[in-house]
């Protein structure tokens, strides 16, 4: 055993005439209802050093405090900071530590809506030139009408070929259909293409432009044919200015999606003067590229073509590199690994992350919070079925939860038990059901309606005001002063002012009177403030000075029916505000006068599937039959770890996940929660049928069947 202290950057105190440690880890819970579990501490206790030149000797133990530590037992090696340091009889040192994860206990944490790339929707499915706006804040925008085929061959037309759609395997890259094009009646200037969505000019290409253009391209396995593809610039009169176009290209005729290739990448450019349509053009020849196709029957298919522009070539090949269709909505959310990374970087310290490849890239689409970072950590591997381990590296390693199993050394002895103390009736877990949107109105949620609240300031007055936004805003458009806004009005941020006489005020002859409204994000990203002065001097249509002003407008000619006028548009998460599941627990009223358990509230919990198995877990420990198990161990063996906490220990058959263990010289004292699932009973049944599991559990309860758990 051996403690090392960093005393400086390059210098290191070491000792390892050691004379008792603790080392107390605990998992993250599964449920949750449960916050507890901490992020590890430990405790030494070693000789001072002899040698008087010893930094603790010549400068005193208090040096230590605040300094990074190693200490290396049986138990393995484990890193943190010096909280408190205690010396005894000037011969013994004491130092209590936090693990390196103490960076994770930070308090008053802002953290941002997670949601990855979003998608801003423009015009019908089908003829869409939707934004795909990805986790670098970069637009991406797909030219091409119908880019996957999922609306037949709509917006794509040809000349002496046929086309259909078609669900072969062979040529869907993305969706469930791509194009078929096969040989028409005569044999000479066979073609296909489409036309741009957005003209030169008009929004997402313009003059000087490179245009970049990817798509998966085979053949059948009838007739070879080589394809040549043509960007054609054209002009208003759709008349031909020049063309950029490849060699003759022989097709493949193996799987595209499985090919690499059968994708080709191109980029023409720059679009010259005076271009205002970009038409897009496949031709077909024969096996060598020397004539037309006149060999039948032959096929060809085509999917998954993206078109997009940009200033520079590289940077029009990089924004085609990975696929955006445009017409059906993409997979959106942050990537796990990304979430939890920026999550760790909130800490007061630097903690690094590695998180297991099985879970990495799973996509999560969280809401904004505040509050305890570590509190947060812990309702999110709830939420995700993942947990935090420490490792010896000085790293905190995310994996799924039931990864590992525990060292057959663990326990010496060992006891279960049976709570049944805690009974309801029922549980209720909060439904966030998030999801992503650019430019959507936040507030009021849902639009106008007359419950919709009219802010108000008096003259010459000072006030803030706190609205209720519709989810999670990461960002919003800054509101504008106008005269006029409808009830039905979504699309841009807003507002009006009237004062008492109903009639809407000028925005420059408010701002002249000292009036001013400004808005600013909450630290939870779902609520704003509205910081209003109230103006100066401003006279009614009768003469008479204005007393107060409201961001409203009149409903009819008299100013007595007034409506709010302000609207917040912004990019974010819309999630629910008062939506819950409640589970019964099975549990009836004539056996507990307890109604509603649990009421569980976790922001990371954003899909269905999700509220549903955190609510399964908390009925389940409300339901009288909550099984734990604690024992301890002196005998380890070799090959037992720290990391060991968090695994899966089995005692008299049944599962348990061991939740908290204290390490000591003398051996180690753990505590684990019963981990029984659907899939252990499943094999515990195995090639039994109902009457013989009926006939085993005769006279047993319910709850006894569910505590005798696998033991069949």
């Amino acid at each position: 055993m051996r403690v090392t202290i960093a005393y400086n950057a390059v210098q290191e105190i070491i000792s390892t005439d050691i004379v008792d440690y603790t080392i107390s880890l605990s998992s993250t819970p599964l449920n949750s209802n449960d916050s507890s579990g901490t992020v590890g501490d430990f405790s030494v206790t070693f000789h001072r050093p002899y040698d008087p030149s010893n930094h603790i000797n010549s400068r005193g133990v208090e040096i230590l405090e605040g300094k990074g530590i190693q200490f290396t037992s049986e138990f393995g090696t484990i890193y943190g900071l010096i909280n408190t340091v205690t010396e005894t009889d000037h011969h013994t040192i004491s130092v209590q530590c936090t693990s390196y994860a103490g960076g994770l206990n930070a308090y008053n944490v802002q953290a941002r809506p997670q949601r990855g790339g979003s998608v801003r929707w423009i015009g019908p499915p089908g003829d869409s030139e939707s934004e795909w706006i990805k986790d670098s804040g970069e637009t991406i925008v797909n030219l091409i009408p119908n880019p996957s085929f999922e609306y037949g061959t709509d917006n794509w037309g040809q000349n002496q070929t046929s086309l259909t759609t078609s669900t072969n395997s062979w040529g869907v890259v993305e969706g469930d259909r791509c194009l078929l094009v096969n040989d028409g009646v005569n044999f000479t200037n066979q073609y296909f293409g489409t036309s741009l969505s957005s003209r030169v000019g008009q929004g997402y290409i313009f003059p000087g432009d490179f245009l970049a253009v990817s798509f998966f391209m085979r053949r059948g396995a009838d007739q070879p044919v080589t394809t040549r593809f043509r960007i054609s610039w054209r002009d208003d009169n759709n008349d031909e200015i020049s063309n950029w176009q490849t060699g003759f290209e022989p097709l493949n005729a193996t799987r595209s999606s499985v090919d690499p290739n059968n994708h080709y990448s191109y980029v023409a450019g720059p679009a010259p003067e005076g271009t205002s349509h970009v038409r897009l053009l496949w031709w077909i020849y024969d096996g060598d590229g020397s004539s037309w196709s006149e060999q039948t029957p032959w096929t060809v298919h085509l999917d998954a073509v993206i078109a997009t522009s940009a200033s520079t070539e590289e940077k029009a090949l990089e924004k085609v590199s990975e696929y955006f269709d445009g017409d059906t909505s993409p997979e959106t959310g942050s990537l796990l690994k990304n979430t939890l990374a920026y999550y760790f970087s909130l800490g007061t310290s630097t903690v690094n992350v590695s998180v297991h490849p099985d879970i990495a890239d799973r996509k999560v689409i969280y809401p904004g919070w505040s509050g305890e970072l570590w509190y947060h950590l812990k309702l999110l591997c709830a939420a995700e079925d993942i947990q935090l381990q420490l490792t010896g590296q000085g790293v905190v390693y995310v994996e799924p939860i039931r990864e590992t199993e525990v060292s057959p050394y663990f326990r010496s002895s060992s006891e279960t038990s049976v709570d049944s103390s805690s009974l309801a009736q029922k549980v209720s877990v909060r439904e966030y059901n998030c999801e992503a949107w650019d430019r959507a109105l936040f507030y009021p949620r849902g639009g106008w309606s007359e419950d919709t609240e009219i802010l108000s300031v008096n003259a010459g007055e000072y006030t803030e005001q706190t609205i209720e936004l519709a989810g999670s805003m990461e960002s919003f458009l800054t509101p504008i002063m106008q005269t006029f806004v409808s009830k039905d009005h979504i699309t841009s941020s807003v507002y009006t002012v009237v004062a008492e006489d109903g009639f809407p005020i000028q925005p420059q002859q408010w701002e002249d009177a000292g009036g001013n409204i400004s808005f600013e994000l909450g630290e939870d990203y779902q609520t704003m403030t509205v910081k209003m002065q109230g103006a100066r001097g401003i006279r009614l249509s009768d003469g008479e000075l204005a007393t107060s002003f409201s961001l409203a407008l009149s409903a009819d000619s008299g100013g007595s029916s007034r409506y709010s006028t302000l609207r917040i548009v912004g990019n974010g998460i819309f999630h629910d505000n008062e939506k819950t599941l409640i589970v019964n627990t099975g549990i009836p009223e004539s056996v507990t006068g307890t109604d509603v358990g649990a009421t569980i509230d976790n922001p990371f919990l954003f899909d269905r599937e999700r509220v549903a198995t955190a609510a399964s877990r908390a009925a389940r420990q409300f339901s009288g039959a909550v099984l734990s198990a604690r024992g301890d161990a002196t005998n380890l063996g070799s090959g037992f770890g720290a990391e060991d906490v968090g695994g899966l220990i089995k005692i008299k058959g049944r599962p348990y996940r061991v939740r908290e263990v204290s390490y000591s010289p003398g051996g180690l004292n753990f505590t684990a929660d019963d981990d029984l699932t659907h899939q252990d009973m499943q094999s515990a049944l195995q090639g039994k049928t109902y009457a013989q599991v009926q006939s085993e559990n005769a006279g047993l309860t319910y709850r006894n069947v569910f505590a005798r758990g696998t033991r069949y």
